[in-house]
């Protein structure tokens, strides 16, 4: 659970944490215009990855500058009992800027063809922030903190051994499962962590790591190994702008 885990890592600070997912909802905004529709709909839009308060139907919201998987939307918390009529807000302003409401399926499509990273598929303890390509994140210059020493070699030396990489597989394909076996040049180089046939398009789109050294210059030379077959597949760095 998140609260066990924050109070792991939680040394001396004096917090009061809670688990208020049952009393709560999270509605997000995703896109370039998720800023514009939050100020459309009445909303506060801090900067970055900040937050501020609002009312919300008779209830107090926090709108959270982050969409839930970077700091480019928005996220608003608030009260369950506020959620209806907040979604009708958020709708009314998000059709008015043109765009429209999106369920898991797309929502999970948009995430892998920007290259967002989430816990579980991505961000797991067996590879480090670097890696998962979130330099943002690490500071290089604060006090110690829990891993410090490591990441910081990592740069230092230029150690950083993995990437994330896009694959894109042929038309008419199955998307592959997680965990699938990714080859170049006859080697096994890493193995698929989310992949998605995007709505409306044709051709699978998979997130893998892959060690730098192997991966391909051109995009060439790739492999995916599921159903007992190995599909070749075009390599790329996301963010993607879109797969027909």
């Amino acid at each position: 659970r998140a609260t066990e885990h924050l109070r792991r890592y939680t040394f001396r600070e004096r917090t009061d944490l809670r688990d208020v997912s049952d009393a709560t909802c999270q509605l997000a905004l995703v896109g370039p215009r998720a800023r514009r529709a939050a100020a459309r709909a009445g909303l506060p839009v801090p900067d970055g990855l900040g937050a501020a308060p609002s009312p919300a139907h008779g209830a107090e919201a926090s709108v959270v500058g982050g969409d839930g998987f970077s700091g480019e939307g928005l996220s608003v918390v608030a009260p369950l009992e506020a959620a209806a009529a907040l979604w009708r807000q958020l709708l009314e302003a998000v059709l008015e800027e043109g765009g429209s409401p999106i369920g898991d399926e797309a929502l999970e499509a948009w995430r892998v063809l920007r290259g967002h990273l989430v816990p579980g598929r991505e961000l797991t303890e067996e590879h480090n922030p670097l890696e998962a390509g979130l330099w943002d994140a690490v500071s290089f210059t604060k006090g110690c903190y829990v891993g410090q020493e490591v990441v910081a070699r990592l740069r230092t030396y230029d150690k950083v051994s993995r990437e994330i990489l896009a694959l894109v597989l042929p038309e008419g394909e199955t998307a592959p499962p997680s965990g699938s076996r990714v080859r170049a040049g006859g080697l096994e180089v890493g193995s698929v962590t989310s992949a998605v046939v995007p709505p409306g398009g044709r051709r699978p789109v998979a997130l893998v790591y892959v060690r730098k050294r192997h991966a391909p210059e051109d995009g060439s030379g790739i492999t995916v190994l599921f159903s007992g077959r190995e599909v070749a597949a075009e390599a790329r760095r996301p963010p993607l702008p879109g797969v027909p």
